[in-house]
């Protein structure tokens, strides 16, 4: 489902939070693993790129149940 939302963040973030916006907004949430898959992205990028697209307020982060060590990343509902 394609979230359309002009942000200033995003369109300044660098191009690997794009990169990892686009994934989610393609392919749903996803884990660490899955978006450093999907990206073929070094995994310090892809965090760094989650971390961006966090403090802007763009991704939400939720533990995965039964495993408290390991996060699922999607992208926020708009507001």
């Amino acid at each position: 489902m394609p979230v359309d939302r002009p942000n200033s963040c995003l369109l300044d973030a660098p191009p690997s939070a794009k990169l990892v916006f686009a994934v989610l907004e393609r392919d749903g949430p996803l884990g660490r693993r899955e978006l450093i898959a999907e990206t073929r992205l070094h995994p310090d990028t892809v965090r760094d790129g989650v971390r961006a697209l966090t403090d802007c307020g763009l991704v939400a982060v939720r533990p995965v149940p039964g495993d408290a060590r390991r996060n699922t990343y999607r992208l926020r509902d708009e507001a």
